[in-house]
């Protein structure tokens, strides 16, 4: 080869390769060098095939020289060998060259390295495959719109998503939207718009009319093509038919909305079934009647209302009164005192709450109108309360119990806006059953308490009378803050000038039948003592009196004395059925036991009875009580005799009323409330001189407690 040529070659980093007849190298180019390793040097005279040898050739090397020596060229890809013994994908164009008398002398060469080239080729195969397999899956068709001339293009499956025969669409721009919902016309073509003006993708979904008349869905994706001048040309995208998706969403959806209203009611009854227990917690409470009407009212406008209000129904005069208003509402001024003001109506008289009371239906009202507040006003003071309130939605619902309607329950919303319906209407319907029964409950406990409190009264003198030289103090105290009559009891009364009667006692049991022989045993004492003179005389009397009467299997213990008055001594006679001992405290602080013994009254024919004298002197004091005291509890731990003597040896100085009330306050202060039974103390003392000519010109008047 010409060395001017060679010099050319070489300056043109081309990787040429010149070889003779045989295939021996004749001529290295620098870009040879640099595209397989070899040096010139180390090329030069060596066979080609050793030097770049063709890995995996497909047509023969004889074959190749073949076509060579005829006159035409050779082009081909195949991998090669570096010198370093790396591969690479080699294009090599061949061409014959003749000497000046036109014979063949050997082969020119050119090679390169496409092995990039190749590789992107193979991934664009790979990625046309690949999107044709998903576009083939996902039933996905392609579409071509082009700006200028509006022809739109669509493949075989756009067609068919459209249920047109394939290359039956015109390819009309005003075709396609002639296709679309008339519904979603609107924003898909802004977004093709928005698509076409930003150059960015976009992404719509519409419907469209089926051949049945059937409503689906299309879902498709467009991407905006540029012009070599950067301006939007055309689109390309794709489509798919998206029904059956859409149908899942809106079932899903409609699962969904299913599922929150079964939350929400789920969360109401709780609610509702949390309210329910606390009202029926707070209804179960022990309480007064007045205190029962009003947590009744705050339970609701706590719950569920801006104003509640109670009606009851006055019996006696036929009337409705308001008893209980209760409101949420802030800065009403007087306005619950004007409402809790308004006078009684007739049970007979028109409106709601009347018509409520007589019907024993509920009333449910959403919405109240101001109309409606003039056909239920009974006057204009009426009216103008309703108005002020601002009734917005109501419930009434009857107050009911054991068979008769006792008033009604008024559920009111006025500022909060709320409207009440069937739910609500049974919430407060719930409401109002249990709250009826324990008003009905407060109202009978009440009035059980009352006569109660009246009988138990009758049988405890209403005070003690006065007596010279001699100083009394009383107290009893109900175990069941006064539900039973109890069976404790005390008496005194006079005999003579100078003799007095003291009784202390405790009839088994309580109630009427208790009450009953309490009264009889305390008469008949009394009765007994204007002729007996002994204390066990009386005792025994009343024990075979008791045994007679066999209309009762009750009993009783009983202790009779007699205290006679002889200057500043009280003596006193003691007799003794079946009761605690005495204790007696004298001035110097010891205490002494009573005469114990006796037997209970009113069980056998003939008992024994103990009895014993006692000299009281000045600052003497004797204790008198039932089992109430020595009894009381502390969880398992009783009061006892051990600790009354203490709180007795204590009452230095004190009068007989002083002395009554600490040992009363101890004992209370001591027991818990559970189990408590009733207790009765009765304290006798032989004052100081003084005091005796102090009192000769009057009684001492304890009232009982």
């Amino acid at each position: 080869m010409p060395d001017v040529l060679a010099r050319l070659l070489d300056a043109v980093d081309l990787a040429v390769i010149a070889t003779d007849v045989e295939g021996t190298v004749t001529y290295w180019s620098r870009g040879a060098t640099a595209l397989y390793g070899w040096s010139a040097h180390e090329s030069v005279g060596r066979p080609i095939v050793e030097i770049t040898p063709a890995l995996g050739a497909q047509d023969p090397a004889e074959a190749i020289m073949g076509g060579i020596r005829s006159g035409a060229g050779w082009r081909g890809v195949f991998p090669t060998r570096r010198k370093d013994g790396s591969v690479f994908d080699c294009r090599v164009t061949l061409s014959p060259m003749y000497d000046d008398a036109g014979e063949f002398e050997g082969i020119v060469g050119v090679s390169e390295d496409v092995s990039d080239l190749h590789r992107q080729e193979r991934d664009l195969a790979d990625r046309t495959e690949r999107l044709e397999l998903a576009l083939e899956s996902g039933r996905m068709g392609t579409w071509r719109w082009d700006v200028q001339s509006r022809v739109v293009s669509w493949d075989e499956i756009v067609e068919g998503i459209f249920a047109l025969a394939p290359g039956s669409f015109d390819g009309s721009m005003d075709t396609w939207v002639a296709m679309i919902h008339p519904e979603d016309r609107e924003h898909t073509l802004a977004a093709v718009a928005s698509s076409l003006a930003s150059g960015s993708d976009h992404e719509v979904e519409h419907r469209f009319f089926g051949p049945d008349g059937s409503v689906r869905w299309l879902g498709g994706t467009g991407r905006v093509v540029l012009g070599a001048d950067g301006s939007p040309v055309g689109m390309i995208g794709v489509a798919s038919d998206i029904t059956a998706r859409k149908a899942a969403e809106a079932h899903l959806a409609q699962l969904y909305v299913a599922e929150q209203r079964a939350h929400a009611a789920a969360e109401d009854s709780r609610d509702r079934l949390h309210f329910l227990t606390q009202a029926g917690e707070v209804l179960a409470e022990t309480l007064g009647f007045d205190e029962t009407l009003r947590r009744v009212a705050e339970l609701v406008v706590d719950r569920m209302a801006d104003w509640c209000v109670v009606d009851l129904v006055d019996d006696e005069v036929g009337t409705v009164r308001r008893v209980v208003v209760a409101t949420s509402v802030e800065d009403v001024g007087a306005l619950p005192d004007e409402v809790a003001a308004l006078k009684p109506e007739s049970v007979d008289s028109p409106g709601e709450v009347t018509r409520v009371i007589r019907s024993g239906q509920a009333a449910l009202h959403p919405e109240v109108t101001d109309a409606m507040l003039q056909l239920w006003a009974r006057d204009q003071e009426h009216l103008d309360v309703m108005r002020a309130i601002g009734i917005a939605s109501m419930v009434i619902v009857p107050l009911e119990a054991r068979g008769r309607t006792t008033g009604a329950l008024s559920i009111i919303s006025s500022q909060s806006d709320r409207q009440y319906g069937r739910d609500d209407l049974s919430l407060a319907t719930e409401l109002a059953r249990r709250a009826a029964v324990a008003i009905d409950n407060a109202r009978l406990l009440a009035e059980s308490s009352s006569v109660a409190a009246t009988l138990q009264r009758s049988l405890l003198p209403p005070e003690l009378p006065g007596a010279v030289g001699l100083e009394v103090a009383a107290r009893y105290r109900p175990g069941r803050r006064g539900l039973e009559v109890g069976g404790d009891f005390y008496d005194m009364f006079a005999v003579s000038d100078d003799r007095w009667c003291l009784v202390i006692g405790d009839v088994m049991g309580k109630g009427a039948e208790a009450a009953s022989l309490t009264g009889a045993a305390r008469w008949t004492v009394r009765a007994l003592a204007a002729r007996e003179t002994e204390p066990h005389r009386i005792v025994r009397i009343l024990n075979e009196t008791l045994v007679a009467e066999k209309s009762h299997n009750r009993f009783c213990t009983i202790i009779v004395a007699m205290a006679t008055v002889r200057g500043d001594v009280v003596s006193l006679t003691i007799a003794n059925g079946g009761h605690p001992p005495t204790l007696l405290r004298r001035a110097n602080g010891t205490v002494e036991r009573g005469a114990e013994g006796g037997m209970l009254v009113g069980i056998l024919p003939d008992i024994e009875v103990a009895s014993e004298d006692v000299d009281l002197r000045p600052g003497d004091t004797l204790l008198l009580y039932t089992d109430g005291v020595t009894e009381a509890r502390r969880g398992s731990q009783l009061f006892g005799e051990t600790r009354l003597g203490a709180v007795v040896a204590g009452l230095h100085g004190l009068s007989a009323t002083a002395c009554a009330e600490a040992i009363e306050s101890e004992v209370i202060g001591y027991q818990d409330t559970a189990g408590r039974d009733d207790l009765a103390i009765l304290v006798v003392k032989a004052p100081s001189s003084d005091a005796v000519d102090a009192a000769a010109m009057q009684a001492i008047a304890v009232p009982k407690r």
